[in-house]
């Protein structure tokens, strides 16, 4: 059995690219959430062999990194240079749940640097925008602001939610319970689509959200 998930995995991720590569977005979407389904269970079980050393509270947090697991695979399934390889030897299921236990990891080593730090507090309701990827919910930010960077932050949020009006709706909700720390299976829930879904309006929210950003940089 584990060896027919396996290549139906291959086959899958294979068609997958496939699509991509001929422009067929609406079938490339079909075919990753049929990926996502046969995911779900290998890639949870990765998750919780790393998370379940560090305790409950970290455990719980697996939902958010199976969410962004599905996001790498859906980002590198669009460019050839970053897919699974099937020359290299590895199975499709093997390298996506290392994918998955590099996300737990992230999440320690995250929770660790959060928990030590001290005179500096989450910024909601702002993101900031580096090199090709827009980043939720913001960042980490200093209390002691001066005016001027006071001044810069309310500009580029005043931009961020101008961008967010003009989404599609579901991009817009994805988008907006991002930003409020809500995981990837409860918006799913909340929207009743897949988590595949949730991931395919996320990307697609930010590649819009870049592109009106960029267009309204110059006036900044």
């Amino acid at each position: 059995m584990a060896a027919k998930d396996s290549s139906a995995l291959n086959q899958t991720a294979l068609k997958l690219y496939g699509a991509f590569d001929q422009g067929k977005s609406k079938e490339a979407g079909d075919y990753f959430e049929t990926l996502s389904k046969l995911l779900d269970q290998p890639l949870l079980s990765a998750l919780a062999y790393v998370l379940r050393n560090y305790g409950k509270k970290l455990l719980q947090q697996s939902d958010d990194a199976l969410q962004q697991t599905l996001e790498t695979l859906w980002k590198s399934a669009k460019d050839p240079r970053k897919r699974w390889d099937p020359a290299r030897g590895a199975s499709f299921k093997t390298w996506a749940c290392g994918i998955a236990k590099n996300k737990a990891h992230d999440q320690v080593r995250k929770f660790n640097r959060v928990k030590n730090r001290d005179g500096y507090s989450l910024s909601e309701g702002f993101f900031s925008s580096t090199g090709d990827e827009i980043h939720f919910p913001g960042f980490l930010v200093s209390n002691e602001q001066g005016p001027l960077d006071a001044m810069i932050q309310r500009e580029r949020v005043r931009r961020v939610q101008e961008a967010l009006c003009q989404l599609p709706e579901k991009q817009q909700i994805v988008l907006i319970d991002k930003l409020n720390n809500i995981s990837g299976k409860d918006i799913a829930k909340k929207m009743s689509i897949s988590g595949a879904s949730v991931t395919k309006h996320y990307y697609n929210g930010i590649k819009n959200m870049k592109e009106i950003i960029t267009r309204g940089r110059s006036q900044f």
